[in-house]
């Protein structure tokens, strides 16, 4: 069972179906493809880090802690990725400007590219 498990999860089609089943786009949910994406068309960029801090938590210390986490497991994921550190910022002081309308009870993370 656990070897038929495994070769489905190695499959990308299965993984593919699954999103598709929750509704998740993977256009937008697959960071390594939209990472070399803004390497192929900006060649010199840096990544910006946005962070927004979870509402319903007991102290404002422990949400701006959880986000503070987020961001910096995100940053250490991008870099693995072939950034180098003086490519990546992190700001979580202001908000950035948002596209889309997000539910900002559990907080949330934006990647923007800048030229």
């Amino acid at each position: 069972m656990k070897k038929r498990l495994s070769q489905w999860q190695s499959d990308n089609r299965f993984w593919k179906v699954f999103f598709e089943k929750l509704g998740i786009d993977l256009e937008y949910t697959c960071s390594k493809d939209f990472l070399n994406k803004a390497k192929n068309k900006y060649s010199n960029h840096q990544v910006t880090i946005y962070s927004s801090d979870i509402k319903d938590q007991l102290s404002a210390t422990i949400s701006k802690q959880i986000s503070l986490a987020r961001t910096m497991s995100v940053r250490n994921l991008i870099r693995k990725f072939g950034y180098e550190k003086k490519d990546i910022k992190i700001d979580l002081t202001s908000n950035p400007e948002l596209k889309e309308s997000v539910d900002a009870i559990n907080g949330y993370l934006v990647i923007k590219i800048v030229k």
